[in-house]
């Protein structure tokens, strides 16, 4: 990554970021349980009738994260959908021209 991009996220993260984190904790909105509950299950069956997994295209990624967030009630996420796409294509890098070996390569000795 470079110091460009690093500044660019560095950006995100604090000017859209942590406005949003603040105004959820504001709200006392909550994503995980802060613990173990013996009583709840995160495994939920895939709905009837549709596929466990589906391929997302590109450029549906944008409209798909703001209407998640919509649905679970986080509109400060749903407003950062547009910026988050526009931040993530500014950040792209193609791995077959880059030198370095990618981070998600799992080497084996």
């Amino acid at each position: 990554m470079s110091p460009t991009d690093e500044q660019r996220l560095r950006r995100f993260f604090a000017r859209k970021l942590v406005p949003a984190a603040q105004a959820l904790h504001g709200r006392d909105v909550r994503f995980f349980p802060l613990g173990p509950d013996p009583a709840e299950s995160w495994y939920e069956d895939a709905p009837a009738g549709e596929p466990e997994f589906v391929e997302i295209e590109v450029e549906d990624c944008e409209r798909m994260l703001r209407e998640m967030w919509e649905r679970d009630g986080t509109p400060e996420l749903a407003a950062l959908a547009a910026d988050l796409m526009t931040l993530a294509r500014e950040i792209e890098f193609d791995e077959e021209q880059s030198a370095d070996v990618s981070p998600f390569m799992y080497v084996i000795y």
